[in-house]
């Protein structure tokens, strides 16, 4: 399952006396949940502490509480990379992102040929806990420090996709479930209601959910209206 919080920008509900979050909780090829809620932290996610699946998710501190499995989102690790080697000239931050980029393009020809695991899979581990290592022997400080932690605690998390194949590498099938409510928000500026805000998130995860299992989506919008109503599966 994938998850998404959309925390660098507020859904605002005028006339309410909290701008909630925009949350992609619950997400997966087949179905697709979108709500909001007025808090960013463990309250907003409490529905999911029973689930004890693989989550994959961009490292929010409230996901990572989670008791579940983890898959942290590699988009996120190689913007951190990028910054790091780009603007920051480390060395061993552009190696661990060619590193990864490699990786992920070994275990797309793996699938391509129908392989069911990647052979080299333990040497790109290995690769990737020296370069780690390497950074940490350089005495990092800030964002840089930060990260070689971070990777030196969850390295495991990060590269569970290289031992599954089924697995992806990112989180963007949540991302991709969260957009239009950005694109809402670009055009009308906000949702005057939290009610409103509320009825958006069920219509999308609705129209998502038909769509992503195969279902004529503007079929099943007018069978709301004019019934009965098409329901996907769950």
């Amino acid at each position: 399952m994938w998850m998404r919080r959309e925390g660098e920008s507020r859904v605002n509900c005028t006339g309410s006396s909290t701008l909630p979050f925009g949350w992609v909780p619950g997400c997966t090829q087949s179905l697709s949940w979108l709500f909001v809620h007025a808090k960013r932290g463990k309250e907003a996610v409490a529905d999911l502490l029973d689930y004890k699946g693989l989550l994959v998710s961009d490292f929010w501190s409230s996901y990572v509480k989670l008791p579940c499995g983890h898959l942290f989102c590699g988009a996120h690790l190689l913007r951190e990379l990028d910054y790091l080697g780009t603007v920051l000239k480390l060395g061993w931050a552009s190696e661990l992102k060619k590193l990864l980029e490699k990786a992920v393009s070994a275990c797309h020809r793996a699938r391509e040929r129908g392989n069911p695991v990647l052979w080299n899979r333990t040497a790109l581990v290995e690769k990737f806990d020296a370069l780690v290592a390497k950074g940490l022997r350089s005495e990092p400080v800030g964002k840089a420090r930060a990260l070689l932690k971070r990777l030196s605690r969850f390295g495991d998390q990060y590269l569970t996709f290289l031992f599954d194949l089924t697995l992806p590498f990112t989180n963007n099938e949540a991302e991709r479930d969260l957009r239009m409510l950005k694109v809402k928000l670009k055009i009308s500026g906000c949702f005057r209601t939290f009610e409103g805000a509320e009825m958006f998130c069920r219509l999308r995860s609705y129209v998502l959910t038909c769509g992503k299992q195969g279902l004529d989506e503007l079929a099943c919008l007018r069978s709301v209206f004019t019934g009965p109503i098409i329901m996907p599966s769950f």
